[in-house]
């Protein structure tokens, strides 16, 4: 790269991402699917499917950025994207999450009769949850909503 080509490749596509983004959550609705099921369920898959495209975003703009640290104008971009969607993947990893413990019922899997299973799963989202969380901002309106709501820690 010539030294004044150092910002356009920020512009050029990455189909590496693009793919990222079709193929991760079609993979891992399909083992959750598959797990859950105990065998294969599509309307199970096709449930998870949405849910994991868009809370799965964060993940691949992560791995993205750090498989293009060499790229910094890239990666940093990566890294905004990642963050920015972290808020939203959150609310919707922690929806698949309330699915996965039968909260929320979901059409095609007795997924909590499968308790050793659910639970694994369940504690893999706990841990993408707390992930996704050191990345999302939530407003200080929220946390003052939440602080009120609970008590502050001198109440308890």
């Amino acid at each position: 790269m010539l030294p004044g080509d150092a910002g356009r490749d920020v512009y050029d596509p990455d189909r590496g991402v693009v793919i990222a983004h079709l193929a991760v959550p079609v993979v891992f609705a399909a083992i959750f699917a598959g797990l859950l099921a105990e065998g294969w369920s599509w309307p199970l898959f096709a449930t998870f499917l949405p849910l994991l495209a868009v809370g799965l975003r964060p993940a691949v703009w992560g791995i993205a950025a750090r498989m293009r640290e060499r790229q910094k104008i890239r990666s940093v971009r990566y890294l905004e994207r990642r963050d920015n969607a972290a808020n939203v993947s959150l609310v919707t990893m922690s929806i698949t999450g309330l699915a996965i413990m039968d909260v929320f019922r979901l059409p095609g899997s007795p997924h909590w009769l499968n308790q050793p299973t659910a639970a694994l799963l369940l504690a893999a989202v706990a841990v993408y949850l707390v992930w996704l969380a050191t990345y999302s901002s939530v407003p200080i309106e929220v946390k003052r909503g939440w602080t009120i709501l609970l008590g502050g820690k001198d109440e308890r």
